[in-house]
């Protein structure tokens, strides 16, 4: 039996993102990167405070020992979803691994999306694999392990597919490129300020 186009790109995509989490399959913890404690107490507090009824979270009361505004400074929309998911397993360690996978797989879609259009299915394949085993984007995992960082490669690729739209003068494109370009923002500031600059000479 042939698989369609769509299908075979479908499977690619979900081999390279086991592939690229294999490492930590094995093992009931996870390897452990420079942020990682960090990420995981960050989790753990903003996930108690939405369970004592606060909507935002923005003063995680057992960092720095007295406590410190982490959420002012950094967007807390990933940890949102990271909460949800602590929620459901019950778990920091199998939370961290769900939504590690599902940060590759959603990056590795989101590029096979924007390269179809600009190299065709064979072209979009090959960029999507070789999106999610880039070697800084593995790092950015298993290295520094920062968790928001790791998902702005979500967002990357989705901007680029709005903004072609825009140019070729598509209905809705504006719209999908302000809200792909938000949810960077909120995703990674940082990412967002260094992608301006490719933004800007797109």
């Amino acid at each position: 039996m042939t698989l369609s186009a769509g299908k075979k790109a479908a499977l690619a995509i979900l081999v390279a993102s086991i592939v690229g989490i294999f490492p930590m399959l094995p093992n009931s913890g996870l390897i452990a990167s420079t942020d990682f404690h960090w990420e995981a107490d960050k989790l753990v507090q903003f996930t108690d405070s939405l369970k004592e009824g606060n909507p935002y979270p923005i003063w995680l009361p057992l960092t720095n020992v007295f406590g410190g505004p982490v959420f002012l400074i950094y967007p807390p929309l990933i940890y949102y979803v990271l909460a949800a998911i602590l929620i459901i397993t019950g778990s920091v360690i199998l939370s961290l691994k769900i939504f590690s996978f599902i940060g590759l797989l959603a990056s590795g879609i989101s590029m096979y999306l924007y390269s179809k259009r600009i190299l065709g299915t064979k072209g979009g394949i090959l960029s999507s694999v070789a999106y999610i085993v880039l070697p800084f984007h593995l790092y950015d995992f298993y290295s520094r392990g920062s968790y928001v960082g790791f998902f702005a490669y979500v967002w990357s690729p989705l901007i680029l597919l709005a903004m072609d739209l825009v140019m070729s003068g598509k209905k809705y494109s504006v719209g999908l490129l302000a809200l792909t370009y938000g949810l960077l923002v909120l995703t990674h500031p940082v990412s967002a300020l260094m992608f301006s600059v490719v933004f800007l000479a797109y």
